[in-house]
């Protein structure tokens, strides 16, 4: 508890018995100061990230809105979450990172071609997104462009 690690210290390894708890703190050392650990985990070999935000057209982040990632060779499902509330000081909420101000985050995805689906005010939103090894790939899910047209196409960070 409260020790410092340097990048490339091994936390600990997936499998059976003990657990990490890992938890990542911004600013300062407190518990409401923690934020989305994954953007701070590198991923397997031959795996990346996919964070973003969800937001309506008004652009106010949706908050538990259901969202897919589907591989785009075979349409199967890889991943799916839920988007947070970033600014949410209750419990044990999970907060964004102030420098990507995210409202969902899919860590270790297999390096790829995907599609990210949700739908946001009774409106189906999809990206498309190239997934690369060691990368965090950023989008913005949202029901109108900002030029008023359909929300289609691809957006990286």
């Amino acid at each position: 508890l409260g020790q410092f690690v340097a990048m490339g210290d091994t936390l600990g390894h997936v499998g059976e018995g003990e657990r990490v708890y890992f938890e990542v703190r911004v600013g300062e050392n407190v518990h409401w100061a923690t934020v989305n650990p994954m953007l701070w985990m590198v991923p397997a070999v031959g795996h990346g990230v996919i964070a973003g935000r969800v937001v309506d057209g008004d652009g106010n982040l949706v908050v538990d809105a259901d969202i897919t990632i589907r591989r785009r060779v075979n349409r199967l499902v890889q991943a799916t979450t839920t988007s947070y509330n970033r600014s949410s000081g209750l419990g044990y909420a999970v907060r964004s990172d102030p420098n990507w101000n995210e409202n969902f985050v899919v860590w270790n995805v297999p390096q790829g071609s995907y599609d990210v689906i949700v739908t946001i005010d009774d409106t189906r939103v999809m990206r498309s997104v190239d997934v690369l090894e060691g990368v965090t790939v950023f989008i913005e899910l949202k029901p109108i462009d900002d030029d008023g047209s359909a929300s289609t196409g691809m957006l990286e960070g």
